[in-house]
């Protein structure tokens, strides 16, 4: 049998128990009946696939890393700084909401001294209705945003009211597809396929975070960086933000990304 079949052995051990994975060789998949299991496996496996080759279709390019640090008498108002209440949920939002405010003003000092034109200037969000608040419990909403007319992108700063991890939040969910909705909704996006989003993501413990998404037509394809900390004015995550806010739109929003010959749809 191992003559024929190639018989592998490979022994694995996890959480001190041994297991034996059987793998045979030299015989093509499509010889074996495939359980609706392993078909929804594979699936899963090709769409993840299709979502890594897309990742670079459509994104933001930040601006050049020259830009000033904070300038004080250009900003009307000053870093917000530590209160032991912004550890509650309901005051979290709240000292997100002052975070956005401080880095608005930096990036109107950046297109004051001539580094970006106005187009980056962040604007009124209250008409977007990008919000989630039922009664008194403020989940999140958005502080800012920031959409080129005639370009099928959006940026948007939030305040949510809960502590992040690792994982994208519900409420960052809520607002990268209201974003695309928003989008989506204006004729003269009508010829566009894909909607690439950025949110600059402030949340609990004093933490910032940015997203770029778009949807590809089948996946909601989202990037994530690490969380900033900003107990403190932390400069070099100040820049990175405004660096991010001022970024120009890349890649082609009139396709979907081109796959090439699916081999993962038949069996090989």
């Amino acid at each position: 049998m191992a003559s024929v079949y190639s018989l592998v052995k490979a022994i694995a051990v996890t959480q001190g128990y041994h297991s034996i994975l059987f793998l045979f060789g030299h015989r093509t998949m499509d010889q074996f009946q495939e359980s609706p299991e392993h078909a929804a496996r594979r699936t899963a496996v090709r769409n993840i696939w299709k979502s890594v080759l897309g990742l670079n279709h459509v994104t933001f390019q930040p601006m050049e890393n020259n830009i000033p640090d904070p300038d004080p008498e250009l900003l009307e108002i000053e870093f917000p700084p530590y209160d032991p209440q912004d550890d509650f949920p309901e005051e979290t939002v709240y000292w997100a909401e002052g975070v956005s405010r401080y880095v608005e003003e930096y990036i109107h000092g950046i297109i004051v001294i001539g580094l970006t034109d106005d187009r980056d200037l962040p604007s009124d969000p209250s008409s977007e209705e990008l919000w989630n608040v039922v009664g008194a419990d403020i989940r999140w909403f958005s502080t800012a945003i920031s959409h080129i007319p005639n370009q099928p992108s959006f940026k948007c700063m939030m305040a949510s009211n809960i502590d992040g991890d690792g994982r994208p939040t519900r409420w960052e969910l809520e607002c990268i597809c209201k974003s695309m909705e928003k989008l989506l909704n204006r004729r003269v996006h009508a010829k566009h396929l894909v909607t690439p989003v950025m949110i600059l993501s402030y949340m609990g413990p004093r933490q910032v975070r940015i997203l770029l998404a778009h949807f590809d037509g089948t996946d909601l394809v989202i990037r994530k960086s690490q969380f900033y900390d900003l107990w403190t004015e932390n400069v070099e995550a100040l820049r990175l933000l405004v660096r991010r806010w001022c970024a120009s739109e890349s890649g082609d929003t009139f396709h979907r990304p081109s796959l090439g010959h699916d081999r993962a749809h038949g069996w090989h």
